[in-house]
């Protein structure tokens, strides 16, 4: 994914999770709860709630990545595994 198409996406994630209706949320949390069993639904709801207010803005995302901006658009060459 090159740069420019960076924050977009973690916009565009927010976005996505400010529509989900209580009953997505619900199950979501619920599966994801399940899964690991550290995370309660309220820690989850809470972690949830401040990633999309405090991270997937588009001005806070801009402002974290500013000072990488120069190194995250250098063109990187596929490395090869195996």
């Amino acid at each position: 994914m090159e740069f420019n198409q960076v924050i977009p996406a973690f916009v565009q994630l927010g976005h996505r999770l400010s529509l989900l209706r209580s009953d997505e949320r619900a199950s979501v949390l619920q599966k994801a709860e399940l899964e690991n069993r550290w995370f309660t639904a309220e820690n989850l709801q809470t972690a949830l709630a401040n990633i999309q207010s405090g991270y997937l803005d588009e001005a806070r995302l801009r402002q974290w990545l500013l000072p990488y901006a120069a190194e995250l658009q250098q063109p990187r060459e596929a490395k090869k595994l195996g």
